[in-house]
């Protein structure tokens, strides 16, 4: 299957062109634009990277959170216009899951900046399961988020 997968959470735009969990071109764009301002574009570029079109899109991913409320927005205002003018399904990613998968299916611990000394964090057995087994996702101080995780798990 081929999926169009949309990352807003975090101040980085990211899109990606997967073929089944393979990546054919990703587009990551940090300038500090609002995502409403670069999201289309990076779609865009990530066309000309893959030498693909939209119609080769079978289904739609995005990133759900935790993270900006606005960036998630665009984010999933975006997929669910695509999915619904193409005719195709959309999914709703955990954000921290999706970074998870980065761990090439190791034991993982995803987590994103939540300020004020805390991070957005969830721990996976098997990032491909989704399923926060080694930490439930929360927001956690870093020091009692390591002291959590088993030795042998990766931070991503």
């Amino acid at each position: 299957m081929i999926w169009l997968a949309l990352e807003t959470a975090t101040p980085t735009t990211s899109v990606a062109l997967l073929r089944g969990a393979d990546v054919v071109a990703s587009v990551d764009d940090d300038s500090g634009r609002p995502h409403s301002e670069r999201l289309l574009l990076a779609i865009e570029e990530l066309w000309a990277r893959a030498g693909e079109s939209r119609d080769a899109v079978e289904a739609y991913a995005v990133s759900v959170g935790p993270g900006s409320f606005t960036g998630l927005r665009i984010g999933v205002a975006t997929a669910q216009g695509f999915a619904l003018v193409d005719g195709r399904p959309a999914q709703a990613v955990p954000t921290l899951a999706a970074l998870a998968v980065a761990a090439d299916g190791a034991p993982a611990a995803a987590l994103l900046d939540a300020r004020r000394g805390e991070v957005y964090a969830a721990g996976y057995s098997d990032p491909w399961s989704a399923e926060a087994d080694l930490l439930a996702e929360g927001l956690y101080r870093p020091e009692a988020m390591a002291g959590a995780l088993p030795e042998a798990t990766s931070l991503v």
